[in-house]
């Protein structure tokens, strides 16, 4: 019988390489394990019209899934909290219609997927079930607006007293000379699409209903403002807002609770002076000169949308512990500083 005797001295190296590689695994472990969700892969869809459909897959349900957009460069985002990141491709090219591409990226425990965007557009997202879905159309300047698939059903199929309902319509004429439409609805934090077709604005506001003595058209001309006439109706998924607006104009909108407020401003080359006239060539400082941005949330936690507004200014926010609360909020091209 023989015996055969080790020495540490020549083992002690790979000890030392092993035990580098084994905590180094086990740190990767432990971090994938400790986020609740995965990302495990992103598939897209594209139509005839330039419209594309992007779908998030997860391994459990996007639990505060948040998006907003930018308008220089044109993105939607999509914050994904508590998730980790198990795309291979780090930038998936779509380039069809105005998507341009899709990429992924994990930090600071979330992972957030940025869409691309040749241009600005109209967008949809919603979860449904453990996947997360992205609706996008381009935005077909100086044509007529069409019909959102669906909408030209017959209204006299839906029942009635089930969904939410619009019980107010205000219009307001600002300091500034803004048009200020304000809604006012039976239920809280209902779904609101708000977009433009040439010198139409439109809120779209999905099973929401609107009583028969609010389904007319407001002449509101008098009131020197960008907007001329406001009407209201019925449709198959909900009912309608149509703001006519003569001039340059930019909006901002924003929802909370059962209120949803728009609001459109002149341009700074076409200021009301507040008598009916309009002067050309004047500006409106409002002492803002962040860059515009699109924030859509469906109630969100406060602390959370400050942190997305340093996200995109670049800067440090410190919030406090007594800053709580939830919100609803959706602006429109506004200056992040404003925000």
């Amino acid at each position: 019988m023989t015996s055969t005797k080790y020495t540490l001295q020549g083992l002690a190296p790979r000890i030392k390489h092993g035990l580098v590689g084994f905590i180094g695994a086990l740190a990767l472990i432990v971090g994938s394990q400790g986020l609740a969700n995965t990302l495990q892969d992103i598939s897209y869809a594209t139509a005839t019209d330039g419209s594309v459909r992007i779908v998030l897959h997860l391994a459990e349900p996007a639990t505060g899934a948040q998006t907003f957009t930018t308008d220089d460069p044109p993105r939607i985002a999509i914050d994904l909290p508590d998730t980790a990141n198990n795309i291979a491709d780090r930038r998936i090219v779509v380039g069809s219609g105005a998507t341009s591409a899709i990429s992924a990226v994990e930090a600071g425990g979330r992972t957030r997927v940025v869409v691309d965007l040749f241009d600005r557009t109209t967008h949809k997202a919603y979860a449904d079930g453990s996947t997360y879905v992205i609706d996008i159309a381009p935005i077909a300047t100086g044509t007529v607006a069409t019909t959102t698939p669906g909408l030209a059903a017959d209204p006299a199929k839906r029942v009635a007293g089930v969904n939410a309902a619009i019980s107010i319509v205000d219009f307001r004429r600002t300091p500034t000379g803004a048009a200020q439409i304000r809604l006012q609805l039976t239920r809280e934090n209902a779904l609101v699409d708000l977009n433009t077709d040439g010198q139409r604005v439109n809120i779209d506001l999905q099973d929401v209903d609107v009583p028969e003595a609010l389904r007319q058209k407001l002449d509101v001309t008098d009131f020197a403002t960008p907007a001329q006439s406001i009407e209201t109706t019925q449709n198959a998924k909900g009912s309608r807002v149509a703001v006519a607006v003569s001039g340059a104009f930019e909006t901002m909108a924003y929802q909370t609770g059962g209120e949803y407020v728009l609001e459109i401003s002149p341009k700074a080359d076409a200021i009301s002076a507040g008598d009916g006239s309009v002067s050309v060539g004047q500006s409106l400082d409002k002492g803002y000169t962040g860059k515009p941005v699109t924030f859509n949330f469906q109630d969100i936690p406060v602390r959370t949308v400050l942190n997305l507004i340093g996200d995109e200014a670049k800067m440090n926010v410190v919030v406090a512990d007594t800053v709580s609360g939830n919100v609803t909020l959706r602006l429109i091209n506004v200056p992040w500083d404003q925000v």
